[in-house]
């Protein structure tokens, strides 16, 4: 995996966003905004204080509105 070697010395975390990968796609809204907000919720439900995020296409538009 590429992000391998760029996780040292962190820990690297990958998640299938809602919609895409292993998850299914939902009746309801996936906006960037929601998006964004079920980013929240996983960073608060792994008890992360402080994440470094990195995001590719989709991921970095999640990224930049979780920022905001």
């Amino acid at each position: 995996m590429l992000a391998s070697p760029l996780t040292k010395p962190w820990r690297g975390i990958a998640y299938d966003v809602r919609g895409r990968g292993r998850t299914t796609v939902p009746d309801s809204d996936y906006s960037i905004p929601s998006l964004a907000a079920d980013l929240g919720s996983f960073i608060d439900a792994l008890g992360i204080a402080a994440p470094h995020l990195v995001g590719h296409s989709l991921g970095s538009a999640i990224v930049m509105q979780f920022a905001l």
